[in-house]
């Protein structure tokens, strides 16, 4: 029983870092790293868009978490269409918690409708930041945003 108590101790500090992450933001949307980030034994992975079958328009955008077990992980997703030498336009955000009992791998879908913003194709991507809290109620910092793979949408 004293190990669930733990993990909703954990998830309430997972999440109320949110706050504390409104400041470091802007220099995490700064940043990219090439490369997966691993924290207190928790990877997170934005993995390239795929379009639905059946339509032209909507996409599925996957992010791969893998953790050992006793872990919460908090993640920001960002939905982006790459826009030239202009940057990228956002689409939408989503903000979600996986709590692991047990280690493994999960894998979280946001299905989401891509506009048109311009003259031919979108480019879309996502990406991600992330932090971990453990059973001790321990939370990381979040990590920078990491991106995906890019997806050519004709819409």
């Amino acid at each position: 029983m004293p190990k669930i108590n733990k993990l909703a101790k954990a998830r309430s500090l997972a999440v109320s870092g949110a706050a504390a992450a409104a400041v470091a933001l802007p220099l995490a949307l700064i940043s990219t790293p090439a490369h997966a980030s691993t924290v207190k034994g928790c990877s997170v992975v934005p993995l390239t868009p795929v379009r639905v079958a059946g339509t032209t328009a909507t996409v599925r955008f996957d992010t791969r978490i893998t953790c050992p077990k006793d872990r919460i992980v908090r993640v920001k997703d960002e939905r982006r269409e790459l826009d030239g030498l202009d940057g990228s336009n956002l689409y939408g955000t989503s903000t979600y918690v996986r709590t692991f009992e047990a280690a493994g791998t999960k894998t979280v879908p946001i299905i989401a409708v891509v506009t048109n913003t311009e003259s031919g194709a979108e480019e879309v991507f996502h990406r991600t930041a992330f932090l971990v809290a453990d059973i001790n109620g321990v939370s990381s910092s979040w990590t920078p945003f990491q991106d995906s793979g890019r997806l050519s949408v004709s819409v």
